[in-house]
């Protein structure tokens, strides 16, 4: 599902730019991905019944695995004789009322529906021709049955394969899992009175996006050469009372939440702060690499930096202005 995601994001960021690079790149079909072409007419009142059927197969093949991106306005196939797989854009006729039709379709097209899908369309130049991709995140909730075909479909390699009940059921059985996910919140940067020091702040928080409490949350961070400069990383844990932070010798520190302490789902915990001062003439890159996770969750590895040139162009940015945390540290996460 991190994969879909991280496609889908980069549509919704880079539009047309970034679907023309995923086929450049020739991003085939797979576990996460499925293109398909449109077979709904400008003016058709409602979706075409095979736009239905692959929306509903979708729906629950995706979900019934671990998720996936549907997207509408491609066509890709296999080059005769060989394995290679061929995408040609075949852009939808009226991208942004197609968006709508699925929008309106995705409530009746699984059982039970999925809540929790996201949509998006993206124009072929002006329009109105384009594509729409359809974010489908795994069940939290049990088996999702397909409406179209009555049937329970499992992603399988670049298809949906029938699955029977008995045995999704028996995969959904096993106890459920807090599902923890990072956010970054900006600071501002800034010098410092006698203008020979940059400090530059941002905080990490965890969110539970699973269906179950999470207990023993934790962070982990390594610093790499910034361990070099004496004193040039504070962490401060915001909440004292629940977590503990243990830093040695080592680049790095790692925070864990106290016995009893848990997150409860869909809440939002801001783990710490981090100050990070440097010299004024400091230059060169900096990089925290975090791993976040749970008892019982998969752990989540991420980044964040500044690169070279940023931290070049800072301080004459600082001399005008304060700049926002979000407009300098590059990251794959949430800033908010």
């Amino acid at each position: 599902m991190e994969r879909a995601r991280e496609l889908f994001e980069r549509l919704e960021i880079d539009g047309l730019a970034a679907l023309e690079r995923l086929l450049a790149e020739e991003e085939p079909e797979s576990l996460f991905l499925d293109y398909k072409r449109s077979a709904t007419l400008e003016g058709d009142p409602g979706l075409h019944r095979n736009d239905r059927e692959n929306l509903s197969k979708a729906l629950s093949g995706f979900a019934n695995s671990e998720g996936g991106l549907l997207i509408w306005g491609v066509d890709a196939r296999r080059e005769a004789g060989g394995q290679r797989e061929v995408t040609n854009k075949v852009p939808v006729p009226q991208a942004a009322a197609f968006r709508t039709l699925v929008e309106g379709a995705l409530s009746g097209e699984s059982i039970p529906a999925l809540s929790n899908a996201r949509v998006l369309h993206i124009l072929e130049g002006a329009g109105p021709a384009g594509y729409v991709a359809v974010l489908i995140p795994q069940s939290l909730i049990g088996p999702i049955r397909a409406t179209r075909t009555d049937k329970y479909h499992l992603r399988s390699g670049s298809s949906f394969g029938i699955v029977p009940h008995g045995v999704l059921a028996g995969m959904f059985g096993r106890s459920p899992q807090p599902i923890i996910q990072p956010n970054l919140v900006a600071y501002f940067t800034q010098l410092n009175e006698r203008r020979d020091a940059i400090s530059i702040s941002f905080a990490v928080a965890a969110g539970n996006f699973g269906a179950v409490l999470a207990s023993k949350v934790f962070l982990s961070a390594w610093m790499g050469d910034l361990a070099r400069l004496e004193r040039a990383v504070d962490v401060q844990v915001v909440h004292a009372g629940a977590y503990d932070l243990r830093r040695g010798g080592l680049p790095g520190f790692t925070i864990v939440a106290k016995d009893g302490v848990e997150l409860a789902p869909g809440g939002i915990d801001e783990l710490c702060n981090i100050v990070v001062t440097l010299p004024a003439t400091y230059r060169q890159s900096i990089r925290f690499d975090f791993t976040l996770g749970a008892r019982d969750a998969p752990p989540v590895r991420f980044y964040v930096g500044i690169n070279a040139e940023t931290m070049n162009n800072l301080v004459e940015r600082l001399l005008a202005a304060r700049v926002r945390t979000d407009e300098i540290w590059e990251t794959d996460v949430p800033l908010m």
